[in-house]
């Protein structure tokens, strides 16, 4: 008899399970492929501004709407576009990838991870995730539109900031600055990223 109950008990947590989460919803989501070729991580900082290569990433999709994926960002790829003279435009780009700011050699990548998305309209959504920058993740927000052309989805973010204090950019702040720093760099970073986005078909 007690065996008898404890089938029956496992038969029901089987059956009930699916309807409170377990893998069901997975079997709902498309996973698109970032097209590294055509997207990009554009930034700007006081005067200057230019974009970053993406590296990889895949967004999982749910009746349009991305709920979860990554995006990872080559940090040696970081380009300057406002300055014309070219040894000017290398000398900053250089002290962005030294270890005054990203360190690119110890930390060649930087990552996005979403975690959560909100509906605001047919075609705009709240993203919650974590931007990883030296190793170190904090949590984000900024708003997307998502346009689907076809098979191909385009996804556009409003810009956004971030303080770069909170992943340990300190260098040139006014905040820390020393007598022998002779200029001083905003503290915030303001990023849009420009993805493009193809779908994985099922094996």
């Amino acid at each position: 008899m007690i065996k008898k109950i404890l089938i029956f008990s496992w038969l029901s947590l089987v059956l009930y399970f699916p309807l409170i989460g377990g893998n069901l919803p997975d079997k709902h989501l498309q996973k698109y492929n970032v097209n590294t070729k055509l997207s990009k991580l554009f930034w700007k900082c006081d005067i200057h501004n230019g974009y970053v290569l993406i590296k990889s990433g895949s967004v999982f999709f749910r009746d349009n709407q991305p709920v979860k994926g990554q995006v990872v960002m080559l940090m040696d790829s970081i380009i300057d576009k406002d300055i014309d003279y070219r040894l000017m435009r290398l000398t900053l780009q250089n002290v962005l990838k030294s270890d005054v700011f990203f360190d690119v050699v110890k930390f060649p990548e930087a990552t996005f991870n979403i975690v959560q998305s909100k509906k605001l309209s047919s075609d705009k959504y709240e993203i919650t995730g974590f931007l990883s920058v030296k190793g170190i993740p904090n949590k984000i927000q900024f708003f997307v539109h998502v346009i689907k052309q076809n098979n191909i989805i385009k996804i556009i973010s409003a810009p956004f900031k971030i303080n770069r204090l909170e992943w340990g950019l300190k260098s040139y702040s006014s905040k820390s600055a020393t007598d022998d720093q002779n200029f001083i760099v905003s503290d915030n970073i303001q990023f849009k990223f420009i993805l493009y986005l193809f779908p994985v078909k099922d094996p």
